[in-house]
């Protein structure tokens, strides 16, 4: 029953090239106040480095500037997300298997919109999963 669900799960799952992916659902509703939990796979190629290499995932509103603006959630202990969203926004998951979810606690109007992901590991500069965003809805 599992893997008849998990096609439907992963239904905006996209390729970005190839060697870049991403798995997620492509849109979330949840009622202002609750909470969700959008699961999602990344990956892409080795960097040089060992698995045990820090790697660290950001998430951004749509239109950000990843090098000026704070992201809105990140499991990166040394930068800074933004007040908005701080407390509300949380990273889960397990880094060696790609295996995550943004957690969106007490959701407010003001989260509505489009996000995006953007990796970092290693060598590796990052990598912007910018064609295959997340649209939350707060109702």
């Amino acid at each position: 029953m599992l893997s008849l669900l998990l096609p439907l799960l992963w239904a905006g799952s996209m390729a970005q090239d190839g060697r870049f992916w991403l798995q997620m659902q492509q849109s979330v509703t949840v009622q202002e106040g609750l909470c969700v939990q959008v699961p999602y796979t990344a990956f892409y190629p080795g960097d040089g480095g060992t698995d045990s290499t820090a790697g660290y995932d950001y998430w951004f509103r749509e239109g950000a500037d990843i090098y000026q603006d704070a992201p809105v959630a990140t499991n990166n202990p040394g930068r800074k997300v933004q007040e908005a969203t701080q407390g509300r926004f949380h990273l889960l998951g397990d880094p060696q298997i790609n295996d995550f979810s943004l957690d969106i606690r007490d959701a407010r109007r003001s989260d509505n919109g489009k996000y995006f992901l953007w990796l970092e590991k290693g060598k590796i500069v990052g990598y912007s999963y910018r064609c295959n965003q997340l649209t939350v809805h707060v109702t």
